[in-house]
């Protein structure tokens, strides 16, 4: 049944807390019928193995993951083995429950149902049945923790430059409330993450990529402005994507226009321990075994008129926008921040970045389903093109 969306986000703020929790702490009851089935975690990436960790931590063994890559078939990850699907329906497909691990999960959710398997749940519900174990994680909390910020919430509600972005941004409140998929209007295509349709191009772009990764960013971002000469500063302090990152540019002959700092962002100069593990997951954490330099980027963008700016650094968004406050006010550029680390980024940088420079045009886009991959668009008047 799908949940009926109040058209403003007080409303939605007046949601008993403790009948929410209720009705999603039991949601994954429900759906298994309160059995003790073996469970098959399907996708054997990160979430996977996140989860498979917090099961382990509460005395729960998973059967194995599930994942649609044949390279992993045969295998064990953490030592639990490595199925396919077509192995994994036939052999438990009646029997187990199948948590659906991965960030957008809903096309092998219904093809799991499709091919007859009898008990199929996302992740977010097993997430609320066990929520001392699990959250928060990216935008998924309790409702209290929402709450708890009420009054900035709802300031975050009327700063948007559209009424898509009101949409999206109502409707996450809705689901963080709720877990029903239903409130949920669909992504935006996956290609115009970062760079959405409502910026106007210009000449001599220079492009900062906070998270540069290998650089998929910078190259995408590049053909994008082909014929129109941009630069760009990689900030990325993972040192295994940084030598990615080299290497993509060398091959697609970009080197001389991409400067490369082994770096991270930060409000101020310093150091800070760091997990490299040489893919998109690179993250600061007080368990990291790498002791990183960090700087602002107010001095990393000294000599650079810097026009676009993107920042995926896994929950370090508003630190880092704090140690680039005199750049942004200067030069205006162009922002698409991540805002789905942490469950406060929905409210927390769009607020402080609407402080920061109050004319900029706010767009908020979802370019995944749940929580995940929710991008702010900070644009300068002269270039949103609504």
């Amino acid at each position: 049944m799908a949940t009926t969306i109040p058209n403003d986000v007080r409303t939605l703020l007046q949601t008993d807390p403790a009948l929410a929790f209720a009705n999603n702490h039991r949601l994954y009851d429900d759906c298994t019928r309160g059995s003790e089935s073996e469970l098959l975690l399907f996708g054997a990436g990160y979430l996977g193995r996140r989860t498979l960790a917090g099961l382990r931590s509460i005395g729960i063994e998973p059967a194995g993951f599930v994942d649609n890559n044949p390279s992993l078939w045969g295998t064990q990850i953490e030592g639990l083995p490595v199925v396919s699907r077509t192995e994994a329906v036939e052999k438990w497909g009646q029997t187990a429950v199948f948590v659906v691990t991965i960030f957008h999960g809903t096309p092998v959710r219904e093809q799991l149902i499709r091919e007859g398997c009898r008990t199929v749940i996302p992740a977010p519900y097993l997430y609320w049945k066990y929520p001392g174990t699990f959250l928060p994680y990216g935008g998924l909390a309790l409702p209290e923790d929402t709450l708890e910020d009420e009054d900035r919430v709802l300031a975050g509600a009327e700063i948007w430059a559209d009424e898509q972005s009101r949409t999206i941004y109502r409707t996450q409140i809705a689901w963080r409330f709720s877990l029903d998929y239903h409130v949920l209007p669909g992504p935006s295509p996956t290609d115009e993450t970062y760079f959405p349709p409502e910026v106007v191009p210009i000449h001599d772009e220079v492009f900062m990529d906070c998270g540069a990764f290998d650089g998929d960013s910078i190259q995408a971002f590049f053909e994008r402005r082909e014929g129109m000469n941009p630069t760009a500063l990689a900030i990325e302090p993972d040192p295994m994507n940084c030598a990615a990152l080299r290497e993509r540019m060398a091959r697609i002959g970009a080197q001389d226009r991409v400067k490369v700092r082994n770096v991270g962002a930060a409000s101020e100069k310093g150091h800070f321990l760091f997990e490299a593990t040489g893919t998109a997951a690179s993250t600061l954490t007080e368990g990291g075994a790498m002791l990183v330099p960090c700087e602002t980027l107010d001095t990393m963008a000294a000599g650079y008129k810097v026009t676009y700016i993107k920042m995926d650094i896994e929950g370090a968004e508003l630190d880092a926008l704090k140690g680039a406050q005199e750049l942004i006010r200067q030069n205006r550029p162009v922002l698409a921040i991540c805002l789905y680390h942490k469950p406060q980024d929905l409210w927390e940088i769009p607020l402080f970045v609407h402080r920061l420079v109050p004319d900029y045009k706010l767009l908020l886009r979802a370019h995944s389903e749940e929580c995940w991959e929710l991008v702010l668009y900070a644009i300068p008047a002269g270039r949103y093109q609504p």
